[in-house]
């Protein structure tokens, strides 16, 4: 096989790979859509201590949906000081697909341009559109730290919700 046809066949591979995951990410978006209709969730709720490692001055609370004994989300509220945060993790499988993080500091709520907002999918294990807006705002934390981060938290509370 000479090198322009192992290229054609590289650049093949390539191209079918970038519809495979457009494909998977739209089936993902309905996956969102489907959760969040449905309204009959058996919920599991975890204050302060019971989920949290260290304390935040305001507490916070994790609920999880349960649908047929299935964890299908997750809800983090942690209330700061001077701040609000808030995260979604969606799961298929009893695997993390999808995770959001929202916030805004009280001074600057009003201002929606100041919020934080920032979201990923994870494909294969793997990270993937990933969307960042005023990544510091109330974590002081970079967004390149966030993917690992929130897998980590996203896989640590399926497991004190399930078990």
């Amino acid at each position: 096989m000479n090198k322009s046809t192992k290229l054609f066949i590289v650049f093949i591979a390539l191209v079918l790979s970038a519809f495979t995951q457009k494909d998977e990410l739209k089936q993902l978006k309905k996956d969102i859509i489907e959760i969040d209709k449905f309204k009959n969730y058996e919920k599991v709720i975890l204050n302060n201590e019971e989920f949290m490692m260290q304390m935040t001055d305001g507490g916070g609370s994790l609920t999880g949906y349960f649908r047929d004994g299935k964890l299908l989300k997750i809800e983090e509220d942690i209330f700061l000081s001077q701040c609000r945060v808030t995260s979604q993790y969606y799961f298929k499988d009893g695997k993390l697909f999808f995770a959001v993080r929202r916030g805004f500091d009280e001074s600057t709520k009003s201002d929606k341009s100041k919020h934080l907002d920032w979201s990923f999918f994870v494909i294969s294990d793997k990270f993937v559109d990933e969307k960042a807006l005023n990544g510091t705002v109330c974590t002081g934390e970079a967004p390149d730290q966030w993917c690992q981060k929130m897998k980590k938290l996203a896989d640590d509370y399926y497991l004190r919700l399930t078990n």
